[in-house]
C-alpha cells in the first residue's frame, strides 16, 4: 500500500506481549499476565529495549510510518494493579508504593488508592484517589519522556503519540497539561456509541467535539489527532452520516487530524 498509494501506517510500541515480557522479567504491578501497569519498572524495561532492538533491525520501515503511538488507554490496567485484592502475592511492592505517594503526593496522610476499598477506608477515599492519581501522571510523564528520547534517537523523523487517552464515555484520570509536553501527538479515545448509550444521542455529539476541544486546550499547543472509535459497540453499528458527523465535531472542535479504530 505504501509503495502504490503512498499510505501511511502507525507502529504501536506497547502490546499485551510487552506485558507478558514484563511479567516475565519479574513484573509487579499488573493484573493479570497481558495487562501491565506501563509505570511498572519491568515494563519500561521492556519497551525501551523493544525501542531500541526494533528500529536498529528495520530502519528501511520507518518510511511507511505516520507516527509511533506509545500506549493506548494507559491506565485500563491500573486500577487492579495496584489493588490488594487483585494483586495480593505483591504486596511488599503495594506497600512500597504507598509509601511513596504518602511522602511526595499525599501530605504524609493518604497514599496508594485501591479500588477494592470502601470510600470510608483511608485506601478508598476521594483523598486517596487524588494522591494516587497525582503519583501515577507524574511518574508516566518521566517514562514517557524517556521513551520519546529513545525515539527520536532511533527514528528521528518519526513523530510520537506518546499515549491515547480513554475518553469511552467520559473523561480519563490522566493528566493531559502533564503529559503533553512529552508527546509530539495529542491523542484522545472517545467512543460515541458508548456515550449514547449511557447518557443519550445529544450527549454522544458533544462527547466527541468537547473530548477533541479538553486535549487541545491542554495540549501546549501540540497538534491533536485521536481516535474515533467507528466499530459497532454497545449494539449499535456506526452508520456513515455518524462517522461524518463524528469526524465534523472533531475538527470544529480543535483536532488537526482523525485516526479512526475500526474492525472488520
Amino acid at each position: 500500500f505504501h509503495k502504490e498509494q503512498g499510505m501511511k501506517f502507525w507502529l504501536s510500541i506497547s502490546s499485551s506481549a510487552q506485558c507478558k515480557a514484563a511479567v516475565e522479567r519479574g513484573a509487579q504491578y499488573y493484573s493479570g499476565e497481558h495487562a501491565t501497569d506501563p509505570n511498572d519498572p519491568k515494563y519500561q524495561e521492556v519497551i525501551r529495549d523493544f525501542i531500541k532492538s526494533y528500529f536498529a533491525k528495520n530502519p528501511d520501515l520507518v518510511k511507511n510510518m505516520a507516527f509511533a503511538i506509545g500506549i493506548d488507554e494507559p491506565m485500563n490496567s491500573t486500577w487492579l494493579a495496584y489493588s490488594a485484592a487483585s494483586n495480593s502475592s505483591h504486596k511488599a511492592a503495594l506497600d512500597k508504593v504507598d509509601a511513596e505517594i504518602r511522602e511526595k503526593f499525599g501530605f504524609g496522610k493518604f497514599g496508594r488508592y485501591d479500588i477494592n476499598a470502601k470510600e470510608s477506608d483511608p485506601e478508598g477515599s476521594p483523598f486517596a484517589l487524588i494522591a494516587f492519581t497525582r503519583w501515577w501522571n507524574a511518574a508516566f510523564a518521566e517514562n514517557i519522556r524517556v521513551q520519546r528520547e529513545l525515539l527520536a534517537r532511533h527514528a528521528p523523523s518519526l513523530p510520537f503519540m506518546s499515549h491515547n487517552m480513554n475518553f469511552v464515555k467520559g473523561i480519563g484520570r490522566e493528566d493531559a497539561s502533564m503529559l503533553s509536553p512529552h508527546t509530539d501527538i495529542v491523542s484522545a479515545d472517545p467512543y460515541p456509541t458508548s456515550a449514547m448509550y449511557n447518557f443519550g444521542r445529544s450527549r454522544s455529539v458533544y462527547h466527541t467535539g468537547f473530548s477533541f476541544k479538553y486535549i487541545k486546550d491542554l495540549s501546549g499547543g501540540k497538534p491533536s489527532a485521536g481516535f474515533v472509535q467507528a466499530f459497532p459497540y454497545c449494539g449499535r453499528s456506526p452508520t456513515p452520516s455518524d462517522l461524518r458527523e463524528w469526524a465534523s465535531q472533531a475538527l470544529k472542535n480543535g483536532a488537526d487530524g482523525v485516526n479512526w479504530f475500526c474492525v472488520e
